[in-house]
Formats: C-alpha cells, sequence, structure tokens
C-alpha cells in the first residue's frame, strides 16, 4: 500500500494531465470520478477522463470505458480503478500504460498499447498483471488476495512482494491467486465466479464511440529523488531531507563501490521504507544485477522508469537484465530507446555493445548447425614428457645411472589442424544441448616425436530450472599414433549445481574415462573423479574452483607402479573483455600418490631400500581469444606444466605456446 501511495503523490505533483485518454461507453447505478483536484463528480455516458483520474462503481452499479488505444475496461460493482499513467512517449512513440484497481474486480480487452513490449501493467495492492494483446479480469477477493483469469492472449502474474517469481497464464492453467506475504501461484482449483469475457453487445456499444485521440502529454521533469517519511506514506518536507536520504547515499556509496555484501545487508533495512523511490530502486537494480537475479532487477529499472521515463541509465540496464533472461526483443526495444535520446559518446558504445551481444545472444539461442575448422601453429619444450633431471640418477637394482634416449626432453614447434561439425539445441534461456564430431591431426617437426591423430564424438546435455542447473558430457573417441591405431576412449561425467546466493553456484561433479589399448604397446587404464565445484559470474568474469578426488587403474592388471590416487584444486578465471576479447587464466595443484613401492630406482646411491613414489603437479594456463567477426577467432595460449616427484628420474618440466585459428560457419 505504501508504493501506491507513493505513485499517487508522485504523479499528482510531477505530472501535467493536459489530455483525455479514455471515454465513458456505460454506465448503470451510482458511478463516480475523483480527479486529481480530489473534486468528486457522477459519471455519465460520453464523460472523457484523463491521466491521475479514480472511478469508482456503488452497490449494483458498474461501468465501461474505452480508452484512446481501443482498450475496453468493464468495471463490476463495488470496484474503484485509478488511471495513473496512460501516453504515449512522445520521443519514441512508444506507450506506456499503468492502471491500479484498488477495490472490486474488473475485466478488460487490451488495445494497441498494450502489443509493445513492457507497455501494460495493472497492479493492485499486492499484485502486478502484465499482458501483451489479451483479454482478462482481475478481482481483489479480499484485502491481501488478488485473482486473476485469462480468457486469451498472453498474462504474467507476480507478486510485488516476491517479483522474482512469475506466473504465466495459459488456456491449460488459466486462473493464477497472489496473496499478501506469498509468491503468485497457479489456481487448479475454481476461484472467485467469474465475470466472463466482455459480451460481444458491449463492444460494439464501444466501437460506435470514439475515444480521445492519443496524444502526447507535456510532462513535468520528475526529480530523480522524492525523498518518504519514515513511515513511507508522505514525502517529507525538504528540511528533513537530508537526513531522511542519508542511509541511500551510504547504500549508493556502496553500489558505486562494489561492496555488495554490505550493499546487501543494508538493502534489506532499507526495502521497507524506501522501495518505490527512483534512486533506490535504481540502485538496487544494480545490487540485484550483481547478483545475479536479472528478473527482480527488471521490476525495479521499471518503477524507476514508471516514474521518471527520461531516466536512460535505468532504461539501459533494463535491456542488460532482458539480455540476461534470454528476453531478446524486450532488451533490443530498451536499448535502441535509449539510442534515440542521442546519449553521450561512451554511453552510446556501450549500449551498441550490448545490441551486438543480443544479436549473438539470440543466435546461440536457435537450433544450429556448424561446420569449420581450426589451424594450430605452436612450439613445445618437452613433447615426449621427458625427465627434467640435470646430472646423474639415483642407481637403480640394474646399475642404470643414465636417462635412456626416450627419457630425455624433446623440443619440437609442431603444426595442428582439426574440421569440427555440430549441431546445438536450447533446452531454455541459459542451457542448450551440444553434439559435436571432431577430427584432430598434430605433427611435430622433429621426428623423434610420434604424430597423431583422434576422431572425437562428443555430446553434452544441460539443463537449468530455478536455482538448479545440471550437465552431462559423453565423449567417445579412437586416436592413431604415427597412422597406427593407438587407443580407444569413453568418457562420461556428471555434475549438478545449485545457486546459493546471487551469483554464486556450488554443486558435485563426477566422471569416469575408459581406454582400451588397440596396439601391443600400449596398456589400458581406467580414470575416475569426484568432487565439489563453485563459481561465480559478475560483471564479465566467471570464476571457478574445483577440488576433485582423482584415481587411476590400470585396466585388467594388478600394477601399483602405475597406479596413483590423488587430490586436484584448480581455480579458473574466464573475463570478457571489450572489443569481443577473451581472456583464460587457470592454475592446478596435484598431488598423487602411487599404491606401490617402485621397482627400479633406489632412495640413494647406497640404499637398496625402495621407494614409494609420490609426485607434485603445478600447471598453470593464459589464453587469450579475439572474435572480430561471429565466424572467426583467433587465439593464443601458453601453457607450462611442472612436475616434483621424490623419485628424480620422474620430474619435469612443460612450456608451450601456441597461435590459433579457427572459423565457424
Amino acid at each position: 500500500m505504501r508504493f501506491v501511495v507513493f505513485v499517487v503523490t508522485l504523479l499528482v505533483s510531477g505530472v501535467c494531465y493536459a489530455n483525455s485518454v479514455a471515454i465513458v461507453v456505460r454506465t448503470g447505478g451510482d458511478v463516480v470520478k475523483t480527479s486529481t483536484s480530489n473534486d468528486t463528480l457522477p459519471v455519465k455516458r460520453r464523460d472523457t477522463l484523463s491521466e491521475g483520474d479514480q472511478i469508482s462503481t456503488g452497490d449494483d452499479a458498474y461501468a465501461t470505458l474505452k480508452f484512446a488505444d481501443q482498450s475496453v475496461v468493464d468495471l463490476s460493482e463495488n470496484t474503484t480503478l485509478r488511471i495513473t499513467r496512460f501516453r504515449p512517449d512522445s520521443d519514441q512513440g512508444k506507450a506506456n500504460v499503468f492502471l491500479e484497481l484498488l477495490t472490486g474486480k474488473l475485466r478488460t480487452i487490451t488495445g494497441n498499447l498494450a502489443k509493445e513490449p513492457n507497455a501494460f501493467d495493472l497492479r493492485t495492492a499486492h499484485a502486478s498483471i502484465g499482458v501483451r494483446g489479451t483479454e482478462f479480469e482481475v478481482q481483489l477477493v479480499s484485502d491481501s488476495e488478488t485473482q486473476v483469469l485469462r480468457h486469451s492472449g498472453s498474462v504474467i502474474v507476480r507478486s510485488l512482494e516476491f517479483q522474482g517469481q512469475v506466473v504465466e497464464l495459459t488456456e491449460s492453467h488459466p486462473r493464477a491467486s497472489v496473496t499478501l506475504g506469498s509468491p503468485a501461484k497457479l489456481m487448479d482449483a475454481p476461484g472467485a465466479p467469474s465475470l466472463g469475457p466482455i459480451p460481444a453487445n458491449i463492444l460494439e456499444l464501444a466501437n460506435s464511440l470514439s475515444a480521445p485521440p492519443l496524444i502526447p502529454v507535456a510532462v513535468v521533469a520528475v526529480p530523480a529523488v522524492v525523498p518518504l517519511s519514515a513511515n513511507g506514506n508522505t514525502p517529507v518536507d525538504t528540511g528533513s531531507r537530508s537526513e531522511s536520504l542519508e542511509p541511500i547515499e551510504a547504500f549508493v556509496a556502496m553500489v558505486n563501490n562494489n561492496q555488495w555484501a554490505e550493499a546487501r545487508l543494508l538493502a534489506n533495512e532499507l526495502i521497507e521504507r524506501f522501495e518505490g523511490l527512483p534512486r533506490f530502486d535504481l540502485y538496487h537494480g544494480l545490487l540485484l544485477m550483481a547478483e545475479n537475479n536479472p528478473n527482480e532487477a527488471i521490476f525495479s529499472f521499471e518503477r524507476v522508469l514508471v516514474f521518471n521515463p527520461e531516466q536512460h541509465r535505468a532504461r539501459l540496464e533494463l535491456g542488460r537484465a532482458y539480455l540476461m533472461t534470454g528476453n531478446f526483443n524486450r532488451s533490443r526495444d530498451a536499448l535502441n530507446q535509449v539510442l534515440l535520446a542521442n546519449p553521450p559518446t561512451n554511453v552510446r558504445r556501450n549500449v551498441e555493445t550490448l545490441l551486438k551481444q543480443v544479436d549473438e545472444a539470440e543466435l546461440r539461442a536457435m537450433s544450429k548447425t556448424e561446420f569449420g575448422g581450426t589451424i594450430v601453429a605452436g612450439w613445445d619444450s618437452n613433447g615426449n614428457a621427458g625427465s627434467n633431471l640435470d646430472g646423474p640418477l639415483d642407481p637403480n637394482l640394474l646399475g642404470l645411472t643414465e636417462l635412456s634416449g626416450v627419457s630425455t626432453p624433446v623440443e619440437s614447434g609442431f603444426v595442428q589442424w582439426s574440421v569440427t561439425t555440430g549441431m546445438s539445441t536450447p533446452t531454455s534461456q541459459t542451457a542448450r544441448n551440444q553434439f559435436s564430431v571432431d577430427f584432430t591431426n598434430k605433427n611435430y617437426l622433429d621426428a623423434a616425436l610420434n604424430d597423431t591423430s583422434a576422431l572425437t564424438l562428443g555430446t553434452v546435455i544441460n539443463g537449468q530450472q530455478g536455482r538448479w542447473r545440471s550437465q552431462i558430457p559423453l565423449t567417445g573417441q579412437l586416436s592413431w599414433l604415427d597412422g597406427q591405431t593407438w587407443q580407444g576412449s569413453v568418457s562420461a561425467g556428471y555434475s549438478q549445481h545449485y545457486r546459493v546466493w546471487g551469483p554464486l553456484w556450488a554443486g558435485v561433479k563426477i566422471g569416469t574415462q575408459m581406454n582400451v589399448a588397440l596396439d601391443d604397446a600400449n596398456v589400458s587404464n581406467a580414470k575416475d573423479l569426484a568432487g565439489i565445484v563453485f563459481d561465480a559470474q559478475e560483471r564479465g568474469r566467471v570464476h571457478t574452483f574445483s577440488s576433485l578426488y582423482l584415481q587411476t587403474m590400470q585396466a585388467g592388471l594388478d600394477d601399483g607402479h602405475s597406479e596413483w590416487r590423488g587430490i586436484a584444486n584448480r581455480y579458473q578465471l574466464v573475463w570478457t573483455l571489450p572489443w569481443n576479447i577473451r581472456a583464460n587464466f587457470a592454475a592446478e595443484h596435484q598431488w598423487r600418490r602411487y599404491k606401490a613401492d617402485d621397482l627400479f630406482f633406489t632412495e640413494n646411491d647406497v640404499s637398496t631400500d625402495l621407494k614409494l613414489r609420490q609426485d607434485q603437479v603445478i600447471a598453470m594456463e593464459l589464453q587469450g581469444a579475439w572474435a572480430p567477426t561471429n565466424w572467426l577467432q583467433t587465439q593464443t595460449q601458453l601453457s607450462w606444466e611442472w612436475v616434483d616427484s621424490n623419485i628424480n628420474v620422474y620430474g619435469r618440466d612443460r612450456i608451450t605456446a601456441s597461435q590459433a585459428i579457427s572459423v565457424r560457419f
């Protein structure tokens, strides 16, 4: 109710109601109109109504209104409707309709303005109903419950207290209820008696009258901040404004400084007092965006624009929020309105970047088939994973003190090429299933190193619903070594994540890989993993941390000298930068403990004791990718791996650098 009072106060003080927006088609019984000057007059047929007018029906009374966009609203008895806002935007030619049902029930057929995205909003004290070209009815069945019944078209219902939980009415589920203190929910059982669709004779009567023309009205600039009193009911006087706004200014400073945790704590304290204030709503929306709650942020930005349609920062952020939810049409509409306002150069550049992201996201949201290829040129300091030992070995049981040739690192350049084809199908606004076929060939310039080839078939099944998301990757691969079949492998995995808070997701991950030897020189083995994964996304950056248990086993053999168990901790940062540049940094540490004593190398030159091998592995990777167009990408990669073992022959280090060019069609 505080929000309703604030709407009325702000609109009465800030808007010039110069034009009529509706005509009365018919009345019956006691019907009165209350104007913005609080004058109450009886209403009769052919009377006109303006913004800010409130029309009320008494016992056994009714009224039918026809608005300038051809909308028809039929009011039942004991009903009060306020025309809070009804106008086209004089700059962009777009419309904005904001009606409030204060008591009773109504049915309506929306007109031309409701066909525009984000143009129509009908509210009660605790519910919001959005539509696009539809017929529906709304009834306040009590002081704490609103019921909505769809007759046709698209109807979206939400609670003003739980704005992130949206209900869409369909032909199979046409009724919803919003109760004070609860989110909107679909109703399976019959609710309040239906008024039914508007009868044909009433529509014919409405068509016989011409509604007032839809003329833009003059608008007095609405101040960016209109403070409320402590209880939120009325504006405070100017003398107390500074003291009243001090908490909001502290909140604004926290948001501007990216102090998201502190801002959330303060917002929770301020929201009851200041929700509906444009300045608070704008920065609360920015906080919700940082917390990866774009659905809730949308309503904050929309409230700002209801009071101040020229607040283009809110409109820009609204476009970004719609992009995050996958509503590309509304995102594009909001961003184009910002461009039409002729913003500063830096703002225009940001909007154009977002519009390009909208186009790219829209393409990704469609089922598509791709074909492409990649060419890579690089250098490898240790192509055969040889030992980094500098000096003699510890003597082994056979008396060997030098590395064989195959254990000495071989440095070489390489060229790699691959061809890929695949298809992807969206499963939701944020997830899609993928299938791909890839053939890769890698050739070293040094003849001592083996050339490799691999044919890989892979699929990834993604799903997301509410706070849960899952992923199932499946891969099959056949590989060749110097043209001879070498190994076949199959891998499968599963991960399940839950959004803990804002942008933070936590989950579990399991996986297995079986490698089957296809050559006598190779061995079959199996690798398993299980662990936890955390990731967070904020402002173009994705942070991922995982801690996994790993183990390898020789398939069909009891060879503990090659089998190990360990822990791998990994951190990865993916950062999307301007000009379509993406940076990727990853760092990983593994600890491996082998199952059996080493058979070959002793602990030192005088001991004959066998040693249980333990390795420490540190790996780092840095990638930079640039996509000047949708079909072309270049990627620079630098990686480093260092293995330190308590048996010196197994220690090694390796550096690789490469440059890749990829095309996709």
